[in-house]
C-alpha cells in the first residue's frame, strides 16, 4: 500500500520510472511494467495521463486508437525528467539495431509452428499471407493441416525470407520426417477431434432435452387448446407461460440442430480416419506421391544442389515407402497383371465389372459403350473366374 500511495503522490517519480522499465526493452506490456515497479494495474491506469509523454516516447500502446491522451503542455517546455528512448520505428531504422528472433519449427507431432511474434510486430501480414493462423491454445501461429505430414519445405522458406525482408532473424528447424510416426500422429489427431465432436453432441442433446421439459413445465398447468381470456385475471399469467415455454422450445429446437451438426462432424471426421487405414486409399495415395516423385526428380535434374527440393524428394520416398509396407502388412491381396485375364469379374468402387484387357499398371473394364473404363490395380477389392458366381449374390 505504501508503495502505491508513493507512486501516485509523486507523478515525475512514476514517469522516470516508467521510462527507466521500458527502456530497452520495447516488448514490455502493461501488466509486465506494473509488475517491474511494484504496482497495481489500477494504479497505473490511473496515472496514465500524468505519464503520457513518456509512454509516447517509447511508442506504447495502452489506449485504443483515438482515445490516447495528448499533452496539454508545448514541446518546448517539457521538463526532461528522463533519458530520451528511441521509439520502435527509430530502432528499425538504424544498421546495428537488434531484431527480433523468431523460430520456425516443424515435427512429426506438432506440425509447423512459428513461435517469437509480437502484438504488432510487423510479422502478422506475411504470416497470414502464407496460410499460418494464430492458436490461443499454443501460443504460437501454425499452418493448418501440418500434424502429422510433412514439412511443407518450400512454404516455409517463402515465409523465412519474407520475416527477413522485413527485419527479423529467423530461425528453421524441421525434424526428420517419420511416415509411420507422422500417420500414427494423424490417426490419433483423428479420434481427438471425433471424440470431441461426440461429446459436443451428447452435451447438446442433453440440452435440448431439458429446455423441452422446461417448455411443458411451463405450460403444465393450462389446458391443451384454452384460448386466452381476454380482461380475465389470469390472462397475463396465461400470456408468460406461453411466451416461456415457446422460448424454452425454440431453445430446445436450437441445441437439438447443434447436436446433429456436431454428431455430423465426429461421423466424417470418424470415416476420414478409418478410411486413411484403407489400403485401396493408400494405393491411390502412392500412386499421387509417385506421380510427384517423377516431378521432383525431373525438376532436380541439372538443379544444383536445391537443398529444399532434395529434402522434400527424400519424404516422398520415405512416405511411398511406409505407406506400401503398410498395404503389405494389411493382408488385403494386391493384384498384378498376371492375377487377371480377359473375361475375368473383378471388383472396383463397390461393382462388378468384367476384364476386357489387363495392361500393365490398369485393368480395362468393359462398359455399356463401345470404350472400355481403365482403373489401376489397387482399385481392385474382388476378383472371379468366370465360371464362378459373383460375390454380389452372397
Amino acid at each position: 500500500m505504501s508503495q502505491h500511495s508513493t507512486h501516485s503522490t509523486s507523478d515525475s517519480n512514476i514517469a522516470v520510472d516508467i521510462v527507466n522499465a521500458i527502456a530497452g526493452q520495447p516488448g514490455l506490456t502493461v501488466p509486465e511494467i506494473a509488475v517491474k515497479l511494484g504496482v497495481s494495474l489500477n494504479v497505473l491506469y490511473r496515472e496514465m495521463p500524468r505519464i503520457a509523454d513518456a509512454i509516447v516516447q517509447v511508442n506504447r500502446r495502452f489506449y485504443p486508437p483515438g482515445h490516447q491522451p495528448e499533452s496539454s503542455a508545448p514541446a518546448a517546455a517539457r521538463p526532461s525528467t528522463a533519458p530520451a528512448v528511441e521509439t520502435s520505428a527509430e530502432l528499425s531504422k538504424r544498421p546495428d539495431a537488434p531484431s527480433a528472433t523468431l523460430s520456425i519449427t516443424h515435427t512429426n507431432e506438432e506440425g509447423t509452428l512459428v513461435h517469437g511474434t509480437q502484438r504488432d510486430d510487423g510479422s502478422k501480414e506475411a504470416l497470414r499471407r502464407w496460410g499460418y493462423k494464430w492458436s490461443r491454445h499454443l501460443g504460437a501461429w501454425y499452418m493448418p493441416s501440418s500434424r502429422g505430414r510433412a514439412a511443407k519445405r518450400a512454404r516455409i522458406e517463402c515465409l523465412r525470407g519474407e520475416l527477413q525482408t522485413a527485419g527479423f532473424t529467423v530461425e528453421v528447424e524441421i525434424e526428420r520426417y517419420d511416415a509411420a510416426q507422422a500417420f500414427e500422429t494423424l490417426q490419433t489427431h483423428g479420434e481427438e477431434r471425433a471424440d470431441l465432436h461426440a461429446g459436443r453432441a451428447a452435451r447438446e442433446e442433453t440440452r435440448s432435452d431439458a429446455r423441452y421439459q422446461a417448455s411443458n413445465d411451463a405450460v403444465r398447468g393450462i389446458e391443451p387448446g384454452q384460448p386466452i381470456l381476454r380482461g380475465h385475471h389470469s390472462q397475463g399469467r396465461h400470456e408468460r407461460d406461453l411466451a416461456r415455454s415457446h422460448q424454452h422450445m425454440s431453445a430446445s429446437v436450437a441445441h437439438s440442430r447443434n447436436a446433429q451438426r456436431a454428431a455430423g462432424r465426429a461421423a466424417e471426421v470418424q470415416r476420414r480416419t478409418q478410411r486413411r487405414e484403407n489400403p485401396v486409399v493408400m494405393g491411390r495415395r502412392v500412386e499421387r506421391l509417385e506421380a510427384n516423385q517423377r516431378d521432383l526428380e525431373r525438376r532436380l535434374q541439372g538443379a544444383g544442389e536445391a537443398p529444399v527440393r532434395r529434402a522434400e524428394l527424400e519424404d516422398v520416398k520415405e512416405e511411398i515407402a511406409f505407406l506400401k509396407a503398410a498395404i503389405a502388412d494389411s493382408g488385403v491381396k494386391q493384384y498384378t497383371r498376371a492375377d487377371l485375364k480377359a473375361g475375368d469379374l473383378v471388383q472396383i468402387r463397390g461393382r462388378w465389372m468384367q476384364v476386357a484387357k489387363a495392361n500393365l499398371k490398369t485393368v480395362a473394364v468393359k462398359t455399356a459403350y463401345s470404350w472400355t473404363d481403365k482403373y489401376p490395380y489397387h482399385e481392385i477389392a474382388g476378383h472371379e473366374r468366370p465360371t464362378e458366381s459373383p460375390s454380389e449374390s452372397q
